[in-house]
């Protein structure tokens, strides 16, 4: 008669493994967003029409608040952590960014319209992939 052994895992053990291997894949697929993010905002940086330096230097990258699955980052201009100074989330600042951002026949002694969104398109490809490929997911 043959023997069959049963070894016993403590199941709490487990589910930490598993939430550990999850935490690590969500901060590796977090910075490699923030990478992509950051080649964006150094074009965009280039393209920005620049009057006081106001929209230039309100470029962030926040990290959201992510889910136990869920991994995103926010990036641009006009962003704001401030509840006083939100409306439809964004600032003051992003009012002014949206009107030099979308007119194309206004003319900027340096920088040009589009100038966060053609930079986005360039690297647009490149996130998925970059993600997938830096946390294993297929």
């Amino acid at each position: 008669m043959s023997k069959t052994y049963i070894k016993v895992i403590n199941e709490r053990n487990i589910l930490e493994a598993i939430a550990h291997k999850i935490k690590n894949k969500k901060e590796i697929a977090t910075s490699k967003l923030k990478e992509v993010a950051a080649i964006i905002k150094e074009e965009s940086q280039n393209e920005v029409p620049v009057d006081t330096g106001l929209l230039h230097d309100s470029f962030e990258i926040l990290e959201e608040n992510n889910s136990k699955t869920r991994v995103s980052i926010r990036f641009g201009y006009g962003l704001t952590k401030d509840p006083e100074n939100l409306q439809h989330g964004r600032g003051e600042i992003s009012k002014y960014m949206m009107v030099v951002h979308e007119d194309l026949f206004r003319y900027h002694e340096n920088g040009k319209a589009k100038f966060f969104e053609d930079p986005v398109n360039r690297h647009r490809s490149e996130i998925v992939p970059l993600v997938k490929e830096a946390t294993g997911a297929k």
